[in-house]
């Protein structure tokens, strides 16, 4: 086992039996993880480690810390039933812990391959691939593999684990030499151990010391390099360009196993991806990740294929994989190629997830990956996340040592294209909310979002605009030619352009609109004014009457139009702004029925806080937002502070009541309350104080108190308000709503691109 702590070796290493001297103690109480590896290492016993470790795992428990064995009661999908026998009860969870990238497993298409197969040819295969175990599907299986990898030849196994050790075991021997990625998955360390070869690990997607590995086994037979084309755990792509040419450099082979890629990256592959088909010797991958199955594979030139069929004996001792999966993979690989949206989407909620996760402040990969691991580095705050997560029903793996390195504990969440933009919002706030508890991030980022809606899937495309074409370079794969525009299927141009005049204010046409609006608003509220003088209205009242129903008529037209151009109209009706709009135009409708009710048509002032945005008043309006939004940030601190000045006013007009008394005119406690209320808050008015000694000595306390607690909210809103960031002036084409951050890519309140 590779420790990913220590300088990786670039010396030849065997496994050797090892037999200790001394047999290890037992620790007297229940230890870490990491402390009972460590003593099997030393030569504790089995069932001492066994009983240690069982008795680890219900302390856990116990602390609702061991989530590992959650059940699913449905089929796994971005949202999933989910029961855990430790709690009892069902959740329905959002499932960011599942590799079902693209959504494959619940497809129409391969539930329907895997009935037909089951029915035709049963549930089991009944014999190992070389005797009796193959069926047609699976020879269909294979082939399809081999022509989407653009290979001469294909071999299924039962696993992606299986395909790694089978593979890898049987193409290298004592006489030759694997090199693995630090970083390679556990299967492929197996593989090269159980292979006997000299086994050597380089820095990881580091060609250049790959290099200066290769050219110290110059002696060896086969130089196998082994790596992987998105990584399981880091979510990073391997430089497979790169390091191709050092292996052509050294006459080395390439294996590069496609689990987490195949499917995932734009063409298909790591291969395709770089462009380089057809020319990597050895391409292993899994069914069971974006093809929704379960099972595994390699890919490669046909001589190599088949002497991989015959050596290889993971597949050689195990019952081959049953016909109704490899009818349902086969499905699979024929709805990756005709739905190509499939991938794209999935990219989409990639780059959402990844720029929000950042933009929050949590450490997580480099670039957008459908593997996102947020590095907690702490054992106990990454418990507290996970049981919060779980409780708030996200469902999201924890990784601790020895899987990853110490220090480098992580939360490790997979995307789908079937997560919706509601859901990856609705993660995202417990994320956050999760982390701030645990100590991870400050400050709140997004808000609780409404369920219900839809997503609308973007518009992405590759430089090409043709969604089949794959570019070279993976930074305009990955990112598109153009931000997604979250604009929902239909909606027409003219929609678009209304939306920028109405709600924008960084255009001519839509900075005229609001002018416009700003004098109709005024123009109509002076009407009101002048109506309500009785001189005026006798002299000017026919003429005033009209100007209020054609400026109404206009509001009303000028709202419908609102909830035409937004891409969401109900959002934007439920909003501030909506409902002011909306309450601007029902006075005078109503005074058909309640006479005098037109008067209420002053509440059209409110709308004058557009005045902020549409004459750029944007530190204005940045100031009003970080003020709303550290009144909503420190509520709870508030709220306790007033509730013990609450406490305060009633012990101190409760006393004065008892000093002073009827004969001073405090004749009962609520005018003492009164009098602390007035006298703490400002010096008093006068019209009732105290005449008493010990009265008089209460009022100075009380006024001192007075003083010393404006500093106590002063304080509190200061702190907040420093830790605010900026606000921008654009409002989401998707709901309408403003205020977010300057560097926002994303409405935090729908999810719709900016």
């Amino acid at each position: 086992m590779f420790n990913a702590t220590q300088e990786p070796p670039v010396v030849a290493t065997k496994t050797t039996a090892v037999t200790p001297t001394v047999r290890a103690k037992s620790p007297s109480k229940v230890s870490s993880l990491q402390e009972i590896l460590h003593a099997r290492e030393q030569g504790l016993g089995i069932r001492e480690t066994a009983a240690l470790f069982a008795e680890g795992l219900k302390e856990l428990a116990g602390r609702g810390h061991n989530l590992y064995g959650r059940v699913l009661l449905e089929a796994t999908d971005a949202n999933v039933k989910v029961t855990y026998p430790l709690e009892g009860g069902e959740r329905q969870m959002i499932m960011m812990a599942s590799n079902n990238y693209l959504g494959l497993s619940t497809h129409p298409k391969c539930v329907e391959a895997a009935r037909d197969a089951a029915e035709k040819f049963g549930v089991g295969s009944g014999s190992s691939p070389l005797l009796v175990g193959t069926y047609p599907v699976t020879k269909e299986l294979e082939a399809k593999l081999a022509k989407f990898k653009k290979t001469e030849d294909a071999c299924v196994f039962s696993t992606g684990y299986s395909a790694n050790v089978g593979v890898i075991s049987s193409v290298v021997g004592k006489h030759d030499v694997v090199i693995v990625d630090r970083l390679a998955h556990a299967s492929m360390v197996d593989g090269a151990k159980l292979s006997g070869a000299n086994v050597k690990v380089f820095k990881h997607s580091d060609a250049e010391h790959l290099d200066r590995v290769l050219s110290r086994c110059k002696n060896y037979v086969t130089k196998l390099v082994a790596i992987e084309g998105i990584y399981s755990m880091d979510g990073d792509i391997a430089p497979v360009d790169e390091i191709l040419k050092v292996c052509r450099k050294h006459d080395a082979m390439l294996l590069v196993d496609e689990a987490h890629s195949t499917g995932v990256l734009p063409g298909g592959g790591a291969a395709a991806y770089f462009g380089l088909e057809g020319e990597i010797d050895l391409i292993v991958g899994t069914l069971s990740k974006a093809i929704g199955c379960c099972g595994g594979f390699v890919a490669g030139k046909q001589d190599l294929v088949t002497y991989i069929r015959y050596f290889a004996r993971s597949a050689m001792f195990s019952t081959a994989p049953s016909p109704p999966v490899m009818a349902a993979a086969s499905a699979a690989v024929d709805v990756m190629q005709d739905e190509p949206e499939r991938c794209e989407k999935l990219w989409e909620n990639c780059r959402f997830m990844h720029c929000e996760l950042k933009r929050m402040g949590f450490r997580v990969n480099d670039e957008p990956s459908p593997i996102i691991p947020v590095i907690i580095g702490s054992m106990d705050a990454m418990r507290q996340m996970t049981l919060e997560l779980h409780r708030n029903n996200i469902c999201i793996n924890s990784v601790i040592f020895p899987a990853v390195a110490k220090g480098s504990e992580r939360l490790r969440i997979s995307l789908t294209a079937n997560h919706t933009r509601e859901q990856l919002v609705e993660a995202l706030r417990c994320l956050e909310q999760a982390g701030r508890n645990a100590g991870m991030v400050n400050g709140s980022i997004l808000p609780k979002l409404p369920r219900g809606r839809s997503f609308l899937r973007s518009r992405w495309r590759t430089p090409a605009g043709n969604p089949r074409h794959q570019p070279r370079d993976p930074d305009m794969a990955l990112q598109g030619s153009q931000p997604a525009n979250d604009v929902p299927p239909n909606f027409a141009p003219w929609r678009e352009r209304l939306h920028t005049i109405i709600f924008e204010a960084d255009t001519p046409a839509g900075k005229a609109f609001d002018v416009v609006l700003l004098i109709a608003i005024v123009v109509s509220v002076t009407a009101v004014i002048l109506e309500s003088v009785s001189d005026i209205r006798e002299r000017y009242g026919i003429w005033l009457t009209a100007t209020e129903w054609f400026f109404t008529l206009l509001f009303t037209v000028e709202y419908i139009l609102r909830l035409l151009c937004v891409h969401h109209p109900r959002k934007y009706a439920t909003s501030f702004f909506g409902l002011v709009d909306l309450v601007a135009t029902l006075p005078t409708y109503l005074s058909l029925v309640i006479p005098g009710s037109q008067s209420l048509l002053v509440v059209r002032t409110l709308r004058l806080l557009r005045i902020f945005r549409v004459f750029k008043l944007a530190r204005h309006l940045n100031e009003a937002e970080a003020l709303l939004h550290t009144i909503r940030a420190t509520r709870a601190k508030i709220t306790v502070f007033l509730f013990t000045i609450a406490s305060l006013t009633l012990i101190m007009g409760s006393m004065m009541y008892l000093i002073e008394g009827e004969e001073h005119g405090f004749d009962n406690i609520p005018r003492g309350i009164y009098w602390a209320v007035v006298t703490m808050t400002t010096v008093g008015y006068g019209d009732i104080h105290p005449q008493t000694p010990a009265g008089q000595a209460l009022a100075a306390v009380a006024m001192i108190v007075g003083y010393s607690i404006i500093i106590v909210p002063t304080g509190i809103f200061s702190a907040e308000i420093a830790r605010q960031r900026g606000f921008n002036t654009k409002a989401c084409p998707g709901c309408g709503r403003q205020g977010h951050d300057i560097d926002a890519t994303f409405c935090k309140f729908c999810g719709t691109t900016l």
